[in-house]
């Protein structure tokens, strides 16, 4: 069995040139920011750049290697990916949806709030990738679910002839990704249901903690990401992380006002 993926990165003249390089300054900032990510590194290959990633799904042990048993969300969802496009959400389609991939940890009554997170973390560095094949869930042995580690996770936004600006799935029935706020973020998380104190904590939480993940990384650990890349996702953290904090003072408030009844 394989303990590592590799995949070769796209040519220099290309708008997606430096993936390969924000994938892993990406899993960089998810370890700092306290999730589970794989290590990542590029390599050369007779002169080919390529990314090298530890597999998240193999345990390394005296006898060998093992398998740890984790279904991507498409699989938890039954969906034909034959179709390429059915990983993502387009067309007005109900499935893949986040509601959805939440409900595979409740109906196995396992909590949902690392799936928020998760969202919460790639939403702010600007994956407009994350379809239903890039989250995955590892099936421990008394049954329960967990969110697998953070992978397959890039800096899009910085190259906007790359893209056309939409999330994979829609997050609280948006697809532009300039315009999915924190509150919706809350939002989603709501219709799952995570509890709205609840939804917003989370929220708040991992975009402080990306912010101070950006606050302590340094670029040049990682020479294959240019400035825009890097401003792009840290003017994201912060307007997101200040709309968070603004949503929660607006709730307390609310909460404070509210008349006491009985």
């Amino acid at each position: 069995l394989s303990t590592h993926i590799v995949k070769l990165g796209a040519g220099p003249d290309t708008v997606a040139a430096d993936v390969i390089d924000t994938e892993v300054a990406v899993l960089d900032l998810a370890r700092r920011a306290g999730f589970e990510a794989p290590r990542a590194w590029i390599e050369s290959f007779a002169g080919a750049r390529a990314i090298v990633v530890e597999r998240f799904d193999r345990k390394v042990a005296e006898e060998g290697v093992g398998r740890i048993h984790q279904e991507d969300g498409a699989q938890a969802l039954g969906l034909n990916t034959e179709d390429l496009d059915r990983k993502f959400q387009r067309g007005g389609r109900d499935l893949p949806s986040w509601r959805a991939l939440a409900a595979v940890l409740t109906d196995s009554f396992s909590e949902p709030d690392g799936l928020l997170r998760l969202v919460t973390f790639k939403h702010a560095v600007g994956d407009v990738d994350f379809h239903a094949k890039n989250v995955s869930f590892l099936r421990r042995p008394d049954g329960s679910i967990k969110v697998a580690p953070v992978y397959d996770s890039a800096m899009h936004m910085h190259e906007p002839s790359g893209h056309d600006g939409r999330s994979a799935i829609e997050i609280n029935g948006k697809s532009d990704m300039d315009a999915i706020a924190a509150a919706d973020l809350v939002a989603e998380a709501v219709s799952w249901p995570i509890p709205e104190r609840r939804a917003q904590r989370i929220v708040a939480q991992t975009l402080e903690r990306l912010v101070v993940a950006l606050d302590e990384i340094s670029p040049s650990d990682h020479p294959g990401v240019g400035d825009r890349a890097w401003r792009v996702v840290r003017d994201r953290a912060d307007r997101l992380s200040a709309e968070s904090l603004k949503t929660a003072k607006t709730m307390t408030k609310r909460n404070v006002s509210r008349p006491i009844r009985g």
